[in-house]
C-alpha cells in the first residue's frame, strides 16, 4: 500500500506531465473516479508550481539587475 501511495504523490508532483495527462494516468492506473472538482483542485496544482518557478526566475533576475548597479557604480 505505501509504495502504491508515494507512486501516486509522485505522479501528482510530477512536473512533465500536464494536469490532463496526470489525471488520465490517475483513472488509468489507480482506477480513481476524479469529479469535477477534483480535476479542477489537480489543475490548480499543476499551475501553482508553475507559478512559484517564474516568481523565482524574476526574483533572479531583479537580484542580478541590482548586482550589475551595485557593480557598475563601483567601477566609477
Amino acid at each position: 500500500m505505501g509504495n502504491k501511495l508515494i507512486n501516486l504523490l509522485r505522479l501528482i508532483f510530477k512536473e512533465d506531465l500536464t494536469a490532463t495527462e496526470k489525471t488520465e494516468r490517475l483513472i488509468r492506473d489507480y482506477d480513481l473516479q476524479l469529479t469535477e472538482e477534483m480535476g479542477e483542485e489537480l489543475n490548480i496544482m499543476c499551475n501553482l508550481s508553475e507559478g512559484i518557478e517564474e516568481r523565482g526566475i524574476a526574483r533572479g533576475r531583479a537580484e542580478g539587475r541590482a548586482d550589475m548597479k551595485v557593480l557598475f557604480v563601483a567601477m566609477k
